[in-house]
């Protein structure tokens, strides 16, 4: 008789009196996984892979993040350079689009000047500050991420995992 291993079937060439017969059965072999465990090969193959899924994971939480960190720096300058534009353009004497328009320029540059601090501190924590602090701010309630870019702000930057100093660009 001879062996001979398929996809999930395996066949069996069985010589007879007129010719040779071939027989297709279920293979008998379990998963892979089962055989490891079976055969007390330590889990370590599985925790690579659950550790790998889990760093898959992580990166797209902190690409996310970075990425919506960093359209709201660029929406905030996006918004003051408009303001400026518009509020020189009414000091050099071109009338207002509709009325109000220059008291609405001034609160967005208000707001903008408001709130950028704390939309650069988070995105200089998460484009520059180390592992940890990234992995914290990532896994942190608002409360932890509002105490970590305070933090930041009074530091003036974060540093990284070698300890290089970044500077927070206001």
């Amino acid at each position: 008789m001879v062996a001979r291993p398929g996809a999930k079937l395996f066949h069996i060439a069985q010589a007879s009196s007129t010719g040779w017969k071939i027989k297709r059965k279920k293979r008998m072999t379990p998963q892979p996984s089962l055989i490891r465990r079976r055969e007390g090969v330590p889990a370590s193959r599985d925790l690579r892979e659950r550790a790998a899924r889990e760093a898959r994971r992580i990166a797209e939480m902190e690409r996310v993040a970075w990425r919506a960190a960093r359209d709201r720096c660029l929406q905030l300058e996006e918004i003051r350079r408009n303001a400026r534009r518009r509020i020189a353009a009414i000091a050099d004497g071109f009338p207002e689009k509709y009325a109000g328009e220059r008291a609405w320029a001034e609160a967005a540059l208000r707001e903008v000047a408001r709130s950028e601090p704390y939309d650069s501190a988070a995105y200089t924590i998460l484009s520059f500050a180390g592992r940890r602090e990234r992995l914290r701010y990532l896994r942190g309630s608002d409360a932890d991420r509002e105490a970590m870019v305070r933090e930041a702000l009074a530091r003036g930057g974060v540093r990284d995992d070698r300890g290089h100093f970044q500077e927070i660009v206001l």
